[in-house]
């Protein structure tokens, strides 16, 4: 079990938007607390006279994370970095640092009348095909049967309910196999990629899924069944951070596996230590996120929003090891 408590955080003062682009100054501000846990169980032994051997190690780790203080200001906050206008993230006491925050859709309007009885979006935004925004608050704190920006709420988090790794180790007379396997469970990305290729933020390069699964298309044979907003020129509206951009991106990932064979066993031992052996890396993942790759870098406001980075690489590697 572990705790650990932050202050006086190094960040850039928000700004009133009157200022423009001017420079924002950094000052010490806020107060984290990072709680968690880290449990790891290991098992070996041998059989058959020594000849087969195994052993497994678990480690199965959680942390909480939470901002107990921003500023003095118990309402204020902090947004991640803009994406072509749009934020993702945002910070503020008694939440993590961060989490993601947007609108959250309820649906697709499956025709005119629907619409025309939900709460009005973005001015004439409510049609059929369109997404269906939910009604959350409004100026007073209460829904107000409009979609503005009032109803933008915490809607994900990139972080973790529990991370683990589970290392096998076998051996039968020469042979060996080790394995590394990594699961992290819980957590959400923003697929920002879904912009570029699923909407009209660049007019080339869309996905099959744009052109199969929205509503609409002539691929469907039921409107109810699309799992995308109907296709037209300016759909900024459907852009809008909000829960259609979220997926569990939890994953099970095998990160090494190593097969080899002691040689020096039919050369009678003439070297301290010969292994031929091959070995690959990231052979596969087990995931429902529809981006590249789940196992994405990055920290701080921003962490969780997968841009587009290159995907985790497999490798293969074939090699003798020996000793004089």
């Amino acid at each position: 079990l572990w705790q650990r408590r932050t202050h006086d955080m190094l960040y850039p003062k928000q700004l009133p938007m009157v200022l423009g682009t001017a420079s924002r100054p950094s000052i010490n501000i806020g107060e984290m607390k990072n709680t968690g846990f880290d449990l790891e169980l290991g098992y070996s032994n041998t059989a058959l006279n020594g000849d087969f051997y195994y052993s497994a190690d678990l480690v199965v780790s959680r942390y909480k994370n939470e901002l107990t203080k921003l500023t003095d200001v118990a309402t204020d906050f902090y947004q991640g970095s803009g994406y072509r206008e749009k934020y993702y993230t945002r910070t503020q006491t008694g939440h993590a640092f961060p989490e993601f925050y947007g609108y959250v859709v309820e649906g697709i309007f499956q025709s005119d009348e629907e619409a025309a009885a939900w709460a009005p979006a973005f001015g004439t935004y409510n049609k059929a095909g369109h997404f269906k925004y939910k009604d959350i608050s409004g100026p007073d704190g209460v829904p107000d049967n409009v979609i503005n920006a009032y109803d933008r709420t915490y809607i994900g988090s990139p972080h973790p309910d529990f991370t683990a790794g589970l290392s096998l180790n076998i051996g039968y007379k020469g042979i060996s196999l080790m394995t590394t396997l990594y699961a992290s469970v819980g957590n959400d990305l923003v697929n920002y990629v879904s912009r570029f290729i699923d909407y009209t933020q660049f007019e080339s390069g869309k996905s099959k899924r744009r052109l199969y699964e929205s509503w609409g298309s002539p691929h469907l044979k039921n409107n109810a069944d699309a799992t995308m907003p109907i296709i037209y020129a300016n759909d900024t509206p459907h852009q809008e951070p909000s829960t259609a951009f979220i997926e569990d991106a939890s994953f099970l990932r095998m990160k090494t596996l190593r097969v080899g064979y002691d040689l020096n066993r039919v050369l009678n031992n003439k070297f301290s230590s010969l292994q031929i052996y091959f070995q690959g890396s990231n052979l596969f993942t087990i995931t429902k996120y529809s981006g590249l790759d789940p196992e994405i870098s990055g920290a701080g406001i921003n962490m969780g929003i997968d841009s587009g980075a290159w995907p985790t690489r497999k490798q293969f590697i074939f090699g003798i090891s020996f000793g004089l």
